[in-house]
């Protein structure tokens, strides 16, 4: 497994039982659009809560993620807020 760092913006949100499905914008060096929270994850509620915010307010975040065969699981989340 390979951790990498994406800078995307959020664009839908997709809350399962098994965790939280987040779609962000298409970068051509990164075509994978879903990224996977899972509901297991220690931080689930605060990560969620910072990408929540971030996506109603159209910030630029920093996902920290954990590449897998089936999805790209989520390690931590970044937000720089406008100064």
């Amino acid at each position: 497994m390979s951790n990498r760092r994406i800078d995307v913006k959020i664009t839908r949100l997709y809350v399962k039982p098994e965790g939280c499905k987040i779609r962000v914008d298409n970068k051509p060096e990164d075509p994978k659009k879903y990224y996977f929270l899972p509901i297991e994850h220690p931080n689930y509620q605060s990560i969620y809560s910072l990408v929540a915010t971030a996506a109603v307010n159209r910030y630029i975040v920093w996902v920290q993620l954990v590449e897998d065969t089936s999805s790209y699981e989520i390690l931590y989340v970044v937000v720089d807020w406008p100064q």
